[in-house]
């Protein structure tokens, strides 16, 4: 079994900042949600859990866990598409600097390659490698702790679901029964 969960909300979350690598806290927010959705996991047992190295996912993992002894395996490779340049901007600062309205989706798409912005492709490498690593142990239940994008990805390779028509809620849990 594989659960996917995006980290609790941020406050770059609230003010429509992209955060990519950024190090971004929860706010409380992300704590409730991540507090809430912890419960779920009192009731759904996991083995190991993989997060994000970035602080809002490993703080989101470490609440989805509590009080057990699930270990959090920490990994760069579940990290957001880095946004270089763009990161910490809003939406229509971004736009501003392109010369036209964008939205999180354009830029997701290998259509529109950025200067310094990691490219999908690579996102998408990162993705397989990781899936890679953990169905060599079939028999665990796990649960990743990520972003929305990453998340959406990792969606597309496990259940075939377009990764830009899946837009991921803050600590949304996410049932994958075969990957």
């Amino acid at each position: 079994m594989l659960y996917l969960v995006r980290h609790g909300e941020t406050d770059w979350n609230n003010e429509g900042r992209w955060q990519g690598h950024s190090d971004i806290s929860l706010n409380q927010r992300g704590v409730e949600q991540a507090k809430r959705a912890s419960e779920f996991f009192k009731e759904n047992s996991i083995d190991i859990v993989y997060s994000s190295d970035l602080r809002r996912a490993m703080e989101t993992a470490e609440i989805l866990v509590g009080d057990s002894d699930i270990d959090i395996v920490s990994d760069p490779n579940l990290r957001e598409r880095y946004f270089g340049p763009l990161e910490g901007k809003t939406t229509d600062q971004i736009g501003d600097v392109l010369g036209r309205k964008v939205s999180i989706l354009e830029i997701v798409s290998e259509d529109m390659p950025l200067q310094g912005v990691e490219t999908v492709k690579n996102q998408f490498l990162r993705a397989e490698t990781f899936l890679q690593n953990i169905r060599k142990d079939r028999e665990l239940s796990k649960l990743v702790v990520s972003h929305g994008v990453f998340i959406g990805i990792l969606l597309q390779l496990t259940t075939g679901i377009d990764f830009k028509k899946r837009k991921v809620g803050n600590c949304e849990i996410i049932k994958v029964e075969d990957f």
